[in-house]
């Protein structure tokens, strides 16, 4: 009978350690488990922060190529305005060589041709205007409606700029 009773003994007490070891080993995974959720949650929110960087950068990259595409296409269209003033003042030119006002132009353009000359020169009709060239073919003044303009034109590039390129509210 001795036997009986260590044997029960034994028995008990591996069951009573087996639910130690148990309880110990619940304990250890529930300790684990919780670090890893930890650990998952963090990765998560790391995870959903950097996505949010990156979603930031792109959306900042987009925005950026909008703006300069918006600036390009207003860059294009002033020069397109630019380019219409141009035609309008060539336009204006060509009506004043075929309109009745001409001949009094013309001689006010070689008159003042003649007052930078001296000496004999040979004056030639062009589109526009004069070439009057000195005798010696070494000095040629040309003086037309389209070089008056050119020269105007070249003056006038600084307020043309000014007005359309420099105003960023348009």
């Amino acid at each position: 009978m001795a036997y009986d009773v260590l044997i029960e003994y034994i028995i008990e007490e591996g069951e009573t350690r087996g639910e130690q070891i148990l309880a110990e080993a619940r304990e250890k995974a529930d300790v684990l488990l919780s670090d890893f959720e930890k650990r998952i949650e963090d990765l998560r929110w790391k995870a959903a922060s950097g996505l949010e960087k990156e979603l930031t950068g792109y959306r900042m990259q987009v925005l950026n190529r909008a703006r300069l595409k918006g600036k390009a296409i207003i860059a294009i269209a002033k020069g397109e305005i630019v380019d219409e003033v141009y035609r309008g003042v060539s336009d204006a030119l060509q009506s004043m060589i075929e309109g009745p006002s001409y001949p009094a132009i013309l001689d006010r353009l070689l008159a003042e041709g003649l007052d930078e000359m001296r000496g004999q020169v040979t004056v030639e009709r062009i589109k526009g205007g004069v070439e009057i060239l000195s005798e010696d073919k070494r000095v040629a003044i040309i003086n037309t409606l389209g070089s008056r303009w050119e020269k105007v034109r070249e003056e006038l590039m600084p307020e043309i700029r000014k007005i359309l390129l420099d105003n960023d509210n348009v």
